[in-house]
């Protein structure tokens, strides 16, 4: 029978490398056992994000690494930053020995680099900074139907 990517005639990859670092996140997000676990990423992403807003510095420090047949220096964030990108790396890392579908585990193998994975979590949470409460429950709800009646039986 084949997966429906097969029977679309669309690959795996082909399909990973159509998504935007958006949808990559949504499902990266779907992986999630527990909503507290989801939310705890969710806000190490967001400080992650103000972070780098904050303290860009120059993304390099002044220590040269030696590269053969190269002199290049270390890239550098701020230990703050550092913490929070450590958090995001480290629950991709656990979320990756589940067991998951062909696209996740693409998702999550190209997520594996520090870099995409800041520009993939920059994207998701710039898209939605500025979201007043009401246009956040939508998005929870879309993402999450638990968290989506959590949060509506707050309101109450």
């Amino acid at each position: 029978m084949g997966s429906p990517f097969e029977q679309s005639g669309e690959t795996i990859e082909q399909k990973e490398k159509a998504l935007s670092g958006k949808e990559k996140f949504e499902i990266v997000l779907n992986l999630f056992g527990s909503e507290a676990a989801k939310e705890a990423f969710l806000e190490a992403c967001e400080r992650y994000t103000e972070e780098r807003k904050t303290s860009p510095g120059s993304g390099h420090n002044n220590e040269e690494e030696y590269i053969p047949n190269e002199r290049r220096r270390r890239p550098y964030s701020s230990p703050q930053r550092a913490k929070f990108h450590n958090q995001i790396m480290d629950t991709l890392k656990r979320l990756s020995l589940q067991k998951l579908d062909a696209l996740s585990e693409k998702v999550l193998f190209e997520m594996a680099d520090r870099e995409i994975t800041g520009g993939i979590v920059n994207e998701w949470v710039l898209a939605h900074e500025g979201e007043d409460d009401d246009e956040k429950i939508e998005r929870t709800r879309a993402t999450s139907p638990a968290t989506y009646f959590h949060m509506k039986g707050k309101e109450s």
